[in-house]
């Protein structure tokens, strides 16, 4: 549905009968809500309203592929939904689960507005990733890459990276809506919103579950770690599949069967 809870955004809710809470999915970079069916049909038979949408300039949502002016616009866009969502189905106890890129969105979210909600997760975080390079040297390719901000280069997302599925890997490589490069300024603003997010990280008091494949070479499991570590949140839990890549809920079974059980135990331990 266009015009998807207060936004120009492209997205669709799926609520199952007797629906226990209600779970806003937010998807990574270069790909769509539509790599997230899967998950909508697992969830949904546990009596879970599922809300994907596609982020700015990703999949059927407006916006220029894979670029965005400011971070701060993802950010604006989920809190509308949220809002969206709390007062069409208010009856709902509310969730998010944020994936790569989205788990940024989604911290700077409840950085911001963290109330109303009964937990966040997250899985894949990206906020290491940048960390591999020094910090000096960050700063000085920021400002040696900005005068080309609208450049498109390749984020460095191999579709062997993601998954040790075979089957996954082809399917993300032949998806039309997948975008092969993403503007140097999305880097940049991810980059500089990693930052701020664990900055702002002890000010996050709700729940929090993060989930990480050890073995992520995209997103290093450290950013996971590390935002765990920063979180002001008590209720916070960290949990590592051992040998799994980056889209952990995309894996060889069974580990997604695995994900998705440990991640319905959780919602269902912060429902009283």
């Amino acid at each position: 549905m266009a015009g998807f809870y207060g936004t120009d955004l492209v997205g669709e809710e799926f609520i199952p009968a007797n629906p226990r809470a209600g779970l806003v999915i937010v998807h990574g970079m270069a790909e769509h809500r539509g790599r997230y069916a899967d998950a909508v049909g697992r969830l949904t038979q546990h009596s879970l309203a599922c809300f994907t949408f596609d982020l700015r300039g990703h999949g059927e949502s407006p916006g220029d592929r894979a670029d965005i002016d400011s971070f701060q616009t993802y950010v604006d866009d989920l809190l509308k939904i949220r809002a969206g969502i709390e007062h069409g189905h208010p009856q709902l106890p509310l969730f998010i689960w944020a994936h790569s890129l989205g788990t940024v969105v989604a911290i700077r979210c409840v950085e911001q507005r963290g109330e109303h909600l009964r937990g966040v997760i997250t899985s894949g975080c990206p906020i290491a990733a940048f960390q591999r390079v020094p910090s000096p040297l960050r700063s000085a390719l920021v400002a040696l890459c900005t005068p080309f901000s609208s450049v498109h280069v390749s984020p460095g997302l191999g579709a062997e990276q993601l998954s040790h599925s075979r089957e996954v890997q082809q399917r993300y490589v032949a998806d039309p809506h997948i975008p092969g490069k993403v503007t140097v300024r999305l880097l940049i603003e991810l980059e500089s919103a990693c930052r701020a997010s664990i900055d702002e990280a002890g000010s996050i008091v709700v729940p929090w579950l993060a989930m990480h494949g050890a073995a992520d070479h995209i997103a290093p499991p450290q950013g996971s770690e590390q935002l765990v570590a920063a979180l002001g949140s008590t209720d916070k839990t960290l949990e590592l599949f051992a040998g799994m890549r980056h889209e952990v809920h995309n894996e060889i079974e069974p580990t997604p069967t695995e994900f998705y059980a440990r991640m319905l135990h959780w919602i269902e331990g912060h429902l009283a």
